[in-house]
């Protein structure tokens, strides 16, 4: 079967539409771009029932297999070239499907038993999915690679290992009796909480001393962070650095992060934990985002999370903490029900 037309929405945003006849039970591979090495392999599992639903699952499967040079280059320039990078394919940050008719956005979660599992001795696998949607409807697959050029992530490769390695730095974070080394100039310049504290209240970075014995008694200034949990510090630390949040899947992180974020004025930060948690709003977090989003004044993740619970209110009101927003919240509760109220049936989950 071959894959419908790609759109590149804009740089790094692809989009590929679906029709009914487009489906066909099997894998199905393409490449995406014209820089990818390796191509995707669409799966989708259709059911013997006309009406029952289908699943899709997204699966890139890449090689790390050296590089080869050509004869007669010595020992010596093979292992360079294979230090830096194998030929691995870039992944998309967000992965989802809109169903046309309902204009319902479904997000593909990558699989975490299959990141990075070995598929044999030079393989790797990444799977997003998989996700259920009715048969005989057409949608639209969405993956995002984000705005980052190659060269913009391999200098923030390069910053990020100067962070992970701890060369260089210039200032600690005592953090809770954890200390955590860093580059004054890099998280001077992500926030003006951080400039404030790295230059004692200066707006710019004092002038360097010109004689070297000077510079190099000079000790390391070390700040202390007491309200921040040492490995939601670690998170921040490698977001100013990378730009990625790698932890950001764990347990009530996203959450912890965006306080954290707040304290020492993130904006971005902030941005990228509420968008997470909308990617992440499921039956069993529903109400948890809720009533999280209206203590945080975050109003479009709370009117997400409104329309999520009335649209799945069934579902939702079974969940094992619905009576704590029933006895607790009681202005969020009418809210649902105003919303419920002047929805057709049709649109209410079962």
């Amino acid at each position: 079967m071959p894959i419908p037309a790609i759109e590149e929405v804009r740089s790094g945003l692809y989009l590929i539409r679906f029709a009914p006849n487009d489906i066909e039970n099997g894998e199905h591979s393409f490449h995406l771009r014209k820089c990818d090495y390796y191509p995707y392999t669409l799966v989708f599992q259709c059911p013997e029932a006309i009406e029952g639903p289908i699943t899709l699952s997204l699966i890139k499967s890449q090689s790390n297999k050296m590089k080869t040079l050509p004869v007669g280059s010595n020992y010596l320039d093979l292992v360079k070239a294979n230090q830096e990078s194998k030929l691995l394919d870039d992944q998309p940050q967000f992965v989802w499907i809109m169903r046309n008719e309902e204009q319902k956005v479904t997000h593909l979660k990558m699989n975490v038993h299959s990141k990075g599992v070995k598929m044999s001795s030079n393989s790797t696998k990444q799977k997003w999915g998989p996700v259920l949607f009715p048969s005989g409807k057409s949608f639209e697959l969405w993956l995002d690679f984000g705005t980052v050029t190659f060269g913009q992530k391999k200098l923030l490769n390069q910053w990020t290992k100067q962070l992970t390695e701890q060369e260089n730095t210039d200032i600690e974070f005592n953090v809770q009796q954890e200390l955590m080394g860093a580059h004054s100039p890099i998280i001077a310049s992500s926030s003006s909480v951080f400039a404030s504290m790295i230059y004692n209240n200066n707006k710019k970075p004092p002038t360097p001393s010109k004689s070297k014995s000077a510079a190099a008694a000079t000790p390391v200034k070390v700040i202390e962070i007491n309200d921040v949990e040492p490995q939601v510090f670690e998170q921040i630390l490698h977001y100013v650095y990378s730009g990625k949040i790698p932890s950001i899947a764990e347990e009530d992180m996203a959450n912890r992060l965006y306080k954290a974020a707040d304290t020492y004025g993130l904006d971005n930060l902030k941005d990228e934990c509420t968008r997470f948690l909308l990617a992440d709003l499921e039956e069993h977090n529903a109400i948890e985002t809720l009533i999280w989003s209206h203590q945080n004044s975050l109003f479009n993740l709370f009117d997400s999370a409104l329309h999520f619970v009335s649209l799945n209110y069934p579902r939702v009101s079974s969940q094992s903490d619905w009576q704590n927003l029933v006895d607790n919240h009681p202005q969020i509760c009418l809210r649902v029900s105003e919303l419920m109220a002047n929805m057709p049936s049709s649109a209410r989950g079962t």
